[in-house]
C-alpha cells in the first residue's frame, strides 16, 4: 500500500482538487492500493485560528467569519461531488460539521475560555472537512473510497498543542 499525503495548496481549490482527484484516478485504474492524507483547504487553518481568538475576544466578527468558511466548503461540494444525491449527503454532512464548530465556538464566546484542548479541536475541523468532501467528490465518481477520522487510528498522549503519537495505541 502507498501513503499519500497533499498539503493545503494541491487543496486550494475546486480546480487544484480535481487535479489531484485525476491522480488518484491512475491509481484506482491501475488497481493500487493507496491511503490518502488530506492537509485543510488551502487557507482554513489560519480562518479556524482566526475564528477561535475572534470568540475569545467576544467579537462577534467571528460569526460573519464562520459563515464564509462555511460557504466555501459548501460550495467546494457543489463543485466536486457530482449528483444530487451524492451532493445532498455531502452537504448535510458539512453543515452538521458546521454546526459542532458553531456550536464550539459559542462556547469559547460565552466562556471567554479557549484552552489548547479546545483549540487542537477547532483546528482538527479543517482537515476532517477536506477529507470529507474530498472523499465524497471520489465516490461521486466511481471511484470506491472510505473516510476515516484519523482520530479513530492515531492516539496521541495529552499535550494538547504540541500532542506526540503513542505509537503502541496507535
Amino acid at each position: 500500500m502507498r501513503i499519500l499525503k497533499f498539503g493545503g495548496s494541491s487543496v486550494g481549490s475546486p480546480a487544484r482538487i480535481e487535479q489531484v482527484i485525476s491522480i488518484l484516478q491512475t491509481y484506482f485504474d491501475n488497481k493500487i492500493d493507496i491511503g490518502v492524507v488530506f492537509s485543510a483547504f488551502q487557507g482554513v487553518t489560519d480562518g479556524l485560528i482566526a475564528l477561535a481568538n475572534e470568540a475569545l475576544l467576544r467579537d462577534n466578527a467571528y460569526q460573519g467569519t464562520l459563515q464564509s468558511l462555511r460557504l466555501k466548503h459548501i460550495d467546494a461540494v457543489n463543485e466536486l461531488v457530482k449528483g444530487a444525491e451524492f451532493q445532498s449527503k455531502a452537504c448535510d454532512e458539512t453543515e452538521k460539521m458546521f454546526n459542532d464548530l458553531k456550536d464550539l465556538l459559542h462556547g469559547i464566546y460565552l466562556l471567554q475560555e479557549l484552552t489548547p484542548r479546545i483549540m487542537d479541536h477547532i483546528l482538527s475541523f479543517g482537515e476532517r472537512l477536506s477529507c470529507y468532501i474530498i472523499s465524497e467528490a471520489l465516490k461521486s465518481r466511481g471511484i470506491d473510497c472510505e473516510y476515516l477520522q484519523s482520530s479513530e487510528l492515531i492516539k496521541t498522549n495529552s499535550s494538547f498543542g504540541n500532542a506526540a503519537v503513542d505509537f503502541s495505541k496507535t
